[in-house]
Parts: structure tokens; sequence; C-alpha cells
């Protein structure tokens, strides 16, 4: 069952009314989903009467006063069936389009009494189809609350049963409890009758020449002894069943407070679950920008490494180029015409610029298996897309693990010439990178002897088909030798 959002109550008028009349009073109350008023009092109502078949269309205006509009007819709308709906500070009351007002003509505009008799019948007819369509709507809504309510019932039968079982089992517990606490005072009172026989017997055996005085006095003892023993025995159980009086009536307060709780506790699960839904969905556009960010990153990263690397080690290597010895004419190397310690320096420039030359090498080789890897990795996941009618250049896409596809190229045209209002496609995406629905973009294109123009009308639509629509006027359209750069982006078909 669906309810309305809004509705409206009338208060005063009914709902056919006979085209002359510009005197009887239409009162609407505005009410929410639960029937409760909406206050827009002071604000400006705008009243409409519509007829989708007939294409006809009425209208005025009036202020709210006690959360109700009131308005009449002009007395000259065409004779109909028209749909009315009020629109004040942005709320459109009703919901849904079952609120008619039937226009009819009166008997004096009539041509002759037949006539006005067959439609007596007609709005009789149309009046009880109202009365019937009223019926449904309200027995539609009663079902839909006693449905709701047959829920809530069950839900609280269950709850109770809940509650009752855990309270047998509270109670069963306490029994048990009770009856191990009793059995274990018995043992304790026999214990002790046991001991004070044994003592009595000992003081017997002792005082076997004492006066009757004496044994009086020793079965007085024994008495008072045996009494104290029962005295503790009654006010243990009547602790105990106090105990379990105050345990009942907490287990009753607290599956009190819990059903009073249920309503609040359903209402609020609502808004956490939209609230997770919407959060959900934030932190999924994010993740899907943090890829795109980190893709470009890594491009940027492998270039940089590129050039600080080649730069180090050839800085490095003409340094060490400036700082050696230059032959002079006349002089051999073999001639110590200077300290033994640099003739010795310039006998190993030799075998340092070979190091040099082998560290330089292996570096650049570590830094290349390195960038080499991270392409390959990029690579593995890149396809690249077959061109048609006879572009040249390249289209490749690249799918990311939540789904997300980006696709990009730099292609030449050919075949182009005229084509601004027809169509032509350029490759097709495979299954998998495709999107759920047509995804438009726009591209740069440069042609020598006619500069750079942005073009519009690139478009990707769900078969994968990655196309030029064309234009519907000259201007910008795209011809041969145009060099086209584009990118675009999408989530493909059932990526979350």
């Amino acid at each position: 069952m669906s309810l309305n959002t809004l509705n409206l109550k009338q208060k005063q008028g009914g709902r056919i009314i006979k085209q002359a009349d510009r005197s009887s009073t239409f009162k609407f109350a505005l009410q929410d989903a639960n029937g409760a008023l909406i206050n827009l009092n002071g604000e400006e109502a705008s009243i409409s009467l519509f007829n989708p078949n007939i294409k006809k269309y009425w209208s005025t205006k009036a202020n709210v006063k006690d959360a109700e509009v009131e308005f009449k007819l002009p007395g000259n709308i065409e004779e109909n069936d028209y749909v009315l709906e009020i629109t004040v500070g942005g709320y459109v009351f009703p919901s849904d389009n079952d609120f008619i007002i039937e226009v009819v003509k009166g008997f004096k505009d009539l041509p002759d009494m037949e006539t006005g008799l067959k439609y007596k019948q007609t709005i009789e007819e149309i009046t009880q189809d109202y009365i019937e369509r009223s019926d449904n709507k309200l027995k539609e809504n009663l079902d839909g609350i006693t449905e709701q309510r047959v829920k809530i019932d069950k839900a609280n039968a269950e709850i109770l049963k809940n509650i009752n079982d855990t309270g047998s089992k509270y109670i069963n517990d306490i029994n048990s409890n009770y009856a191990n606490v009793k059995l274990e005072f018995d043992k304790n009172v026999q214990k002790r009758k046991d001991e004070f026989t044994t003592i009595a017997d000992n003081e017997l055996k002792t005082l076997k020449t004492t006066s009757d005085e004496a044994l009086k006095n020793l079965k007085k003892t024994g008495d008072s002894y045996i009494n104290n023993l029962v005295i503790n025995y009654n006010s243990a159980k009547t602790e105990f069943g106090k105990n379990a009086s105050q345990k009942n009536t907490e287990l009753k307060n607290n599956y009190d407070t819990y059903l009073s709780n249920m309503e609040n506790k359903l209402d609020g699960f609502n808004k956490n679950y939209q609230a997770k839904v919407t959060s959900i969905n934030q932190k999924a556009d994010y993740v899907i920008t943090l890829i795109g960010n980190k893709k470009e990153e890594v491009f940027t990263e492998i270039d940089g490494q590129v050039k600080i690397s080649a730069d180090k080690y050839l800085s490095e290597f003409k340094e060490n180029i400036d700082n050696k010895v230059d032959k002079i004419d006349g002089k051999e190397l073999s001639d110590n015409n200077f300290s033994n310690e640099y003739k010795n320096k310039l006998d190993g420039l030799d075998s340092k610029f070979t190091a040099l030359e082998n560290m330089t090498d292996s570096k650049i080789q570590e830094n290349s298996d390195k960038i080499n890897q991270k392409v390959d990795k990029v690579d593995k996941k890149i396809i690249n897309l077959n061109l048609l009618n006879g572009l040249t250049g390249f289209i490749k896409a690249l799918k990311d693990p939540l789904g997300g596809v980006t696709v990009w190229g730099v292609v030449t045209t050919s075949n182009m010439d005229y084509i601004y209002k027809n169509i032509s496609n350029w490759a097709v995406l495979p299954v998998g990178y495709r999107p759920s629905a047509f995804v438009g973009f726009s591209l740069n294109g440069l042609k020598s002897g006619v500069g750079a123009v942005v073009v519009q009308g690139m478009g990707c639509n769900a078969d994968g088909e990655i196309y030029y629509k064309g234009i519907k006027s000259i201007g910008n359209e795209l011809s041969n030798g145009f060099n086209c750069h584009f990118s675009f982006y999408f989530k493909a078909e059932g990526a979350w």
C-alpha cells in the first residue's frame, strides 16, 4: 500500500458544480501523510484545475488562513472533469491526482428535456463512480494500516515471548537457588545438631555425678541453641523471598521500559539506515576520484624519477671529466713533471672512469627496471581499441578495481569531410568496459591552417560504441586531418 505524502481534506463545497456557478465556495485543509495540518498561514497559494485530455487549464491565487485555502470558480469553465492541484510554499497538494472537480451544464443550458435527463443520468453514474473509488481508496488505506498493525502485533508478541521466556528462566533459577540454599542450610542445621549431640554426650559422660539442676541447665542451653537456629533459618527464608519479589518487579519494569522505547528505536533505524546509505555513496565517489588522482601521480612520479636519475649521473660524469688532466704537447705522461702523488692519481684515472661507468650503467638499469615494472602493472590493465573509419593514432581504456572506466585517445581524422550532420564510429569498447547509459564528452581538435577548436557531439552508448554524432550547423565540425585529443570517465555496467 502507498500513502500520500501530502493530502487535501475538503472542508466546504463538493466535487460537482454547475458551469455558471460563481458563488459556491470551495475550502480545503492542507494536511501531511498523517492527517496533521501544515501551517503555511499568510503564504500565497496557487490553485489550478487541469484536464490533460482537452488541454484546458484554469488557475487563481489565494492566501492560506488557518492552514486552509478558499476559492470560487469564475463561472465560465468548459464542462468536463478537472484535476485539482494547490501549490504553496514549495508543497504540491495532493500527492496523487485523485481529487477531481466536475463542471457540468445546468438544465437551462441543455437543448431539451431528453438531453437533460440523459445528462442527469450521466451525473448520477459519475457520482456513483466517485463513491466507489473513494470506498476503494479508503479500503486500500485501511488494509495497509491493518497490515502494519499485524506486523507491529507480531513483533510485540515475539518480544513478549522473549521477555516471558527470560522471566521464566529467571524464576526457575531463583527456585533452583532457593532449593540449593535450603538444602545447604538443612545440612548445616543437621551438622550443628550432630555437633551439639556430640558435645552433649561428652558433657554427660563427664557430668555423671552432677545434680539435677546441672542437667536442667544443660537442657535449657540446648533448647536455646536450637531455637536460635530455627529463628535464623526463618529470617534467611524471609529475606530470600523479598529478594526474589524485588527481582520480579525489576524484570517487569525493564519489560515496560523496553516496550515504550520500541517505537523510537524503529524510527531511529530508518534514519540511521538512510544516513549510512548516503555516507557509503559519498565514500564510493571519493575512492573513485582518489583512484583517478593516484593514476596521474604514478605517471608523474615515473617521469620525475627518470629525470632525477639521469641528471644526477650525468652531472657526476661531467664533474669527473672536467677534473681530468689534459695532455700537453712535448710531454709524455710517463715524465714526472709534477709530484708523485698527482702522477699516481692520474695513473688511476682510467680505473675510476671504468668504475664510474659501471656504476652509472647499473643505476640506470636498476631505475629502468623499477620504472618498467610500474609501467607493466598499468599496461596489463590497459586495452587498445581497434580504430574504425580510417582513423590513425590510438584509443585506450583502463578499468579500475571499483568498476570505473577511463577512456582516452589521440587520433587523426580521415573520411570526415562534409559529415557535420552524420555519425562516424571510431571504436567499440568490449563487454565489461561499457557504460550503462549514454555518456557525452567533448574533444580538442587541432589542424594546420584551421587552428584549435573544441568539438561537441562526441559520445559513447551502452553498446560501447565511441562515435562522433555530428552537429546541427556548420562551424565547429570535424574534417580530415584534425589531430584530436580526448578523455572521459564513467562507471561500467554492473559497477556498484
